[in-house]
């Protein structure tokens, strides 16, 4: 997955857990005098991150809305459910 600014990275270099970022190399960017910054979205998940099962493709769970018309393999997420 591309990033839309050069400056911005992922938690992972692919989406993946395996291959999220390192505590040692988020040390060697703040090192580098770069204060990196996080947030996290709980409007939507992603069908290509580590945590999405395959069974929500076909069976959703009642917390997993519809996909983003404009970002493919985006969902809404009803953040307020307990689940």
């Amino acid at each position: 997955m591309q990033n839309a600014n050069p400056d911005e990275i992922d938690y992972s270099r692919d989406g993946t857990n395996e291959k999220r970022y390192q505590r040692e190399e988020i040390e060697k960017i703040k090192e580098n005098g770069i204060i990196p910054i996080a947030y996290v979205s709980i409007g939507e998940a992603e069908n290509y991150r580590f945590y999405w099962k395959s069974e929500w493709d076909s069976v959703p769970p009642d917390w997993l809305g519809e996909e983003n018309p404009e970002w493919h393999g985006n969902y809404a997420v009803k953040y307020w459910y307990k689940e």
